[in-house]
């Protein structure tokens, strides 16, 4: 495996906490926010004011050591959980360092500097197998809502992994959702036929949507 480190903490915080901005519908504010994929804590010094708790999972050792360091003086109630977002239960999932087109993996330019899906962009930038960096235990979004059934938001930013998390699962109990869904095409279309059964979309400019439960 390769080693993988983030050089200057501050000027990445910076970086990711720039693109971490989202639209949140009127009435999502306070209760529990559920972060699938924190990176450095970017949500939560974004929008830590608005909600009462956050519970945190990324898969990046590093991401998550910075996120401490960003939050800790922040008077905010968080946890932040080691754990990839995926359909299997209690399954060791690879992690992948993103590199970009001249195959670096330390450097600016996306912020999604992990993931889990294999894949490679057509100017050659993504995640491959030469980049595994990591191997993280698994939570579904079922175990996520049987433990946290009080969940007002769920943001999610998880480098495509989104697809198999969310896809055809019971959405039912989560208030509001927000945040990036990759790609573009039929998998993205699948995706929003299944969560507007259940959800409105309030925002969208792809790849940033939010959705509103029906009944809210």
């Amino acid at each position: 495996m390769k080693k993988f480190k983030v050089n200057n903490p501050k000027a990445w915080t910076k970086y990711v906490t720039s693109e971490g901005r989202y639209p949140l519908p009127p009435g999502c504010a306070g209760g529990l926010v559920v972060d699938c994929g924190s990176n450095v804590g970017a949500f939560e010094l974004n929008y830590g004011s608005l909600f009462k708790k956050f519970i945190c999972y990324d898969v990046c050792e590093e991401n998550i050591n910075i996120l401490h360091e960003n939050l800790s003086d922040k008077n905010l109630e968080y946890e932040v959980y080691k754990r990839a977002c995926t359909s299997k239960k209690n399954t060791m999932v690879d992690v992948y360092a993103h590199h970009n087109q001249q195959g670096l993996t330390d450097y600016f330019g996306n912020s999604g500097n992990v993931g889990i899906d294999l894949y490679l962009n057509k100017d050659n930038s993504g995640y491959t197998k030469e980049n595994k960096i990591d191997e993280v235990e698994s939570i579904t979004i079922e175990e996520i809502v049987e433990k946290h059934p009080e969940i007002q938001l769920l943001k999610i930013d998880i480098e495509g992994a989104e697809y198999e998390f969310l896809q055809d699962k019971d959405l039912t109990k989560i208030p509001y959702i927000v945040g990036e869904l990759h790609f573009d095409g039929e998998i993205r279309n699948k995706l929003l036929k299944h969560i507007v059964k259940t959800h409105k979309v309030f925002y969208h400019s792809a790849p940033v949507f939010c959705f509103v439960r029906r009944n809210k």
